[in-house]
């Protein structure tokens, strides 16, 4: 009776003539001193080299010179023989000199007893995921560089812009003092302080964002009733309400809203929200701030009557310099900074921020999720 542990004759045959015949992967057998016993089709095809050149010498050949200097051929099958098996991903040399990218492994064969009877290796042509990846490291590099200009820039241009902003609040000023009841004179004053005001926070933000491309920007995490951030923020938008005649509506819980948090950082992100739900609501609209509890979450939710977000464009919403409406007369006002710089103070906080809109001429609404203090 045959021993069912042993397959067929056929069958071991026919697993070598698979193996001899596959050209898209080299695979060859070596002797337990790693010279080799066996070469397939593949092997040739892919290493230029003949059964006959290989067949009974060691591995050398098909390594750099460099890697066979540094032992590696035969620190690769000692690993293999101690493991059971060694990776191997780098660069091979053909018969002709040129160099192909190898990926692959060698494997130790032994005997049911342990005895080791040999290795065997199979290796991939992989050249073209190699220059993929080298392709990318180096599109990488010239992001990772024009990201460190781009900071650049914007860390000069909130410095420069310091001295004019400064002339222009004193201007202001000089005007306002010697305007002596002359309605022209204040009016260009006013003019001048909204200004001022809207580039020093112009200013802010670019500064802002410059730490956060950097990782530099800190937080000052204390305890925090998100009720009061909230009071705080709509405080400070009420000029800005009143300009445009926006109705602010605010809904607070009774019961504390406790979370973590730079409480400045938390008002900056709230106020935000809120001048861009000015900008982009016609005068006379409707904005309301509300905050809540909700399971494990404080939440804030800025929701107005404006223009609305098209739904196709609600995930780049929070994308640096995006404008969803840059034919708008307000949109010229900003440099699409404030939103990308509210979901990086959030997300600093453990937190989320979200848009939701209905579409255009629908309004828009807000969503920031902040981890509730234990």
């Amino acid at each position: 009776m045959p021993d069912a542990r042993q397959p067929p004759a056929y069958c071991a045959e026919l697993f070598y003539q698979f193996v001899q015949t596959v050209q898209d992967h080299a695979i060859f057998a070596m002797d337990p001193q790693g010279r080799i016993v066996h070469w397939n089709a593949g092997a040739a095809q892919i290493m230029g080299f003949d059964a006959s050149d290989v067949v009974g010498r060691e591995l050398d050949d098909i390594f750099t010179p460099e890697d066979c200097e540094a032992g590696i051929p035969r620190l690769e099958l000692q690993t293999a023989a101690r493991t059971g098996r060694a990776a191997d991903e780098r660069w091979h040399v053909r018969k002709d000199g040129s160099r192909f990218w190898g990926l692959g492994a060698v494997t130790a064969l032994r005997a049911p007893d342990g005895e080791l009877l040999g290795f065997g290796k199979i290796v991939a042509d992989r050249t073209d995921l190699k220059e993929l990846q080298d392709a990318l490291q180096n599109r990488n590099e010239v992001l990772a560089h024009a990201d460190e200009l781009k900071n650049r820039f914007l860390a000069t241009l909130a410095h420069e812009l310091r001295n004019p902003q400064s002339v222009l609040a004193n201007s202001a000023g000089v005007l306002r003092r010697y305007a002596d009841g002359d309605s022209q004179l204040q009016t260009v004053a006013d003019m001048i302080d909204r200004q001022v005001r809207q580039t020093q926070r112009l200013i802010e933000d670019l500064t802002d964002l410059a730490r956060s491309s950097r990782g530099r920007i800190e937080l000052r995490m204390q305890p925090l009733d998100l009720r009061e951030m909230a009071r705080l923020a709509s405080e400070a938008v009420q000029s800005v309400m009143s300009e445009r005649r926006h109705d602010l509506a605010t809904v607070m819980p009774d019961l504390p809203v406790p979370v973590d948090g730079d409480g400045d950082r938390i008002q900056q992100v709230m106020i935000n929200l809120l001048r861009n739900a000015a900008r982009y609501t016609p005068p006379g609209g409707q904005i309301s701030l509300s905050v809540s509890a909700e399971g494990q979450e404080g939440v804030v939710r800025i929701h107005d009557t404006g223009v609305g977000i098209p739904a196709g464009q609600l995930a780049e919403i929070f994308e640096l310099f995006t404008q969803v409406h840059p034919d708008h007369v307000e949109s010229r006002a900003g440099m699409g900074i404030g939103l990308a710089l509210a979901r990086e103070l959030v997300e600093l906080h453990g937190g989320t921020i979200q848009a939701r809109s209905d579409g255009i001429g629908k309004g828009s609404e807000f969503i920031v999720r902040l981890p509730l203090r234990e």
